[in-house]
């Protein structure tokens, strides 16, 4: 009997660690998904920055419109754009708070891009 009874409990322990698993999973993965389409987009930004020849302003703006677009808490003066020589450097640099019912974090995510780099 003592046997049956460890087996359910092992049972029980290993499916509440499967679901804590799968909450962070699906509260986490969201995030960094969408987080790394923005970082592709600042990368794409600034790999073609001289050939469409934007602004910063404009590149700023379109950054801005993807950054609302995939749902990041993101304002317009977190995302930094410079001219510079041989075309811009973007950054930008923001945080997002979630939360794992029982505990709240905040992810931060740095990204950065110039045209030099990309290439």
């Amino acid at each position: 009997m003592p046997q049956r009874g460890k087996s359910r409990f092992n049972t029980l322990v290993a499916l509440l660690l499967t679901a804590a698993f799968a909450l962070v999973g699906v509260r986490l993965g969201p995030v960094y998904f969408y987080s790394y389409q923005f970082r592709d987009a600042i990368r794409s930004e600034a790999k073609f920055a001289r050939v469409n020849e934007k602004t910063a302003v404009v590149i700023q703006r379109d950054l801005y419109r993807k950054a609302q677009e995939l749902g990041l808490p993101l304002t317009r003066k977190q995302i930094k754009v410079v001219q510079q020589r041989l075309g811009v450097r973007i950054a930008a640099r923001y945080q997002v708070p979630v939360d794992l019912v029982l505990y709240r974090t905040i992810v931060s995510f740095d990204f950065s891009a110039d045209s030099a780099s990309t290439f």
